[in-house]
């Protein structure tokens, strides 16, 4: 709404208006994202959030990892947390996931656990690629 300058969003008026309090609620979780100002106006990252079709911290993840020129694990990370833990369908399965999950693990959290289990399926992808490529030359 504030991109749109559409006004207030607490005086707009509704087809169906949500609760005020979780309008108050958006807002000031947009100003702790620095996507609003103390007057709850729009920031320059609000101005560039707004244009992303992603959840606000992800574009924020986004953002801030162009500038520092992380583009690749953060659009790893940004990927893997839009979609379900692939080690919460897995743990479902197999009793063996956690066991299995230690080595990818890090004491940084989730996203980065997550960034070394992609890297790792990398690592093993183009270990597979390498040996079919291989075998193909021990064929010809």
């Amino acid at each position: 709404m504030k991109s749109m300058d559409l006004g207030d969003p607490l005086s707009f008026v509704f087809i169906d208006p949500p609760p005020t309090a979780s309008i108050q609620t958006a807002v000031t979780y947009l100003k702790e994202q620095g996507a609003l100002d103390s007057r709850g106006e729009l920031t320059s990252i609000g101005r560039l959030l707004a244009q992303l079709p992603v959840d606000v911290v992800i574009g924020k993840m986004l953002v801030l990892g162009s500038l520092f020129n992380l583009v690749e694990p953060v659009l790893t990370v940004a990927a893997a947390l839009s979609v379900q833990s692939p080690f919460v369908r897995s743990s479902q399965n197999n009793p063996d996931c956690n066991t299995a999950r230690q080595p990818l693990h890090s004491n940084q959290g989730d996203p980065f656990t997550l960034l070394n289990t992609f890297n790792t399926w990398v690592e093993v992808s183009e270990w597979r690629c390498h040996m079919v490529v291989s075998s193909w030359h021990g064929l010809i």
